[in-house]
């Protein structure tokens, strides 16, 4: 389990978006097993769960994609955002298009995390199909709102599993449960 520090939680308790905390601590701990490389999240927003990627990525490249980016007042939270919660050596390029405009200019993805649009069409999956060959060995693939009402969003982990390609990654829920409980970190 990755657990960011203070200055984090104070920047992601300020900063908009539907993250919570305990899917704040997954997706640090699933982004600190991605190999070092090229990095890509589908679906941005206002950079919840990039500053909480950022907590275990290092040293690569991080493609930040979402049509909001159209707008530089976006950009600039946006960017402000990072820079509050992860001062590292991770370098950010924004992307202001969609996702299935980006992905087929970027190979050798060593993360990627995939949020974008509405999930209730096929977006996830045809997302999920552009990436499952574009992965180095070992990168990762997370998926947001997998295992919720959201089922387009597990079908496209259904089908990624049944490729062969890539293994599940499970975490102790539980544990992560307990540790935003022990130290309050829904509160505000």
């Amino acid at each position: 389990m990755k657990i960011p520090n203070q200055n984090f939680w104070d920047v992601f308790k300020k900063t908009p978006g539907a993250l919570s905390s305990a899917e704040s601590i997954a997706i640090s701990t699933v982004a600190s097993m991605a190999p070092k490389g090229t990095y890509m999240e589908l679906g941005v927003w206002r950079g919840k769960s990039t500053i909480s990627a950022l907590q275990g990525l290092s040293d690569g490249f991080f493609i930040l994609v979402d049509p909001v980016f159209e707008e530089e007042e976006v950009i600039i939270e946006v960017v402000g955002t990072i820079a509050q919660a992860n001062p590292q050596s991770v370098q950010i390029n924004i992307a202001p298009n969609y996702s299935t405009n980006v992905i087929p200019n970027h190979d050798h993805l060593a993360y990627c995390f995939v949020d974008s649009g509405d999930h209730s069409d096929d977006l996830p999956m045809t997302e999920v199909k552009m990436l499952e060959d574009r992965m180095i060995q070992g990168g990762v693939i997370a998926l947001h709102d997998c295992f919720s009402q959201v089922l387009r969003v597990t079908e496209a982990y259904e089908y990624l599993l049944g490729t062969g390609k890539y293994d599940p990654i499970l975490f102790d829920w539980e544990e992560i449960f307990k540790y935003v409980r022990e130290n309050d970190l829904e509160n505000g």
